[in-house]
């Protein structure tokens, strides 16, 4: 059981991620995917119809130099069991990591969305690189995921001609 202050800094972390997200017309929900270890689930475009949704693992601390070394890579030993979690996951995965004394946030992606030759995938890195959390690198996020989702060949918000 988590003790009040581990509660408070995982608590904060998460409501400084939804702030930053909601500054755009995205719907948030928290979610408690303990298989996955997701903790939000975005839907951009939520007017639009089909599902453009990615996942976020929020991580909260007090000491940032703790979770991301000093070249912006997250310290693998804070990715091993998430990684793991991930390998099945059919969208795309972001960290945001949050020192909660600061109110500074990072962004990176676990699995990035990733076009390459007209085909959509999602890929990893190791190590995770994450850059600070402004309104400009989450607008390239949604980009990002808005762009991967239009790529993809089986969309399920686009008609398809079937053949009798």
């Amino acid at each position: 059981m988590a003790s009040s202050k581990e509660w408070f800094i995982a608590s904060r972390a998460e409501d400084l991620a939804i702030v930053l997200l909601t500054r755009f017309p995205v719907t948030v929900t928290r979610e408690r995917d303990i298989h996955r270890r997701i903790d939000l689930r975005v839907i951009v475009d939520p007017e639009k119809p089909g599902l453009r949704e990615f996942g976020v693992e929020v991580k909260g601390t007090t000491r940032i130099h703790e979770f991301v070394d000093q070249h912006n890579r997250v310290r693998p030993q804070m990715l091993r069991a998430s990684m793991r979690k991930l390998e099945d996951c059919p969208f795309p995965v972001a960290l945001m990591v949050f020192d909660v004394a600061t109110d500074t946030g990072l962004f990176g992606w676990l699995l990035a969305p990733v076009i390459q030759q007209s085909k959509t995938g999602l890929a990893t890195s190791a190590p995770v690189l994450i850059e600070s959390a402004t309104n400009k690198r989450i607008a390239n996020a949604l980009a990002e995921v808005r762009e991967w989702y239009r790529a993809r060949p089986w969309r399920i918000d686009k008609a398809v001609a079937h053949q009798s």
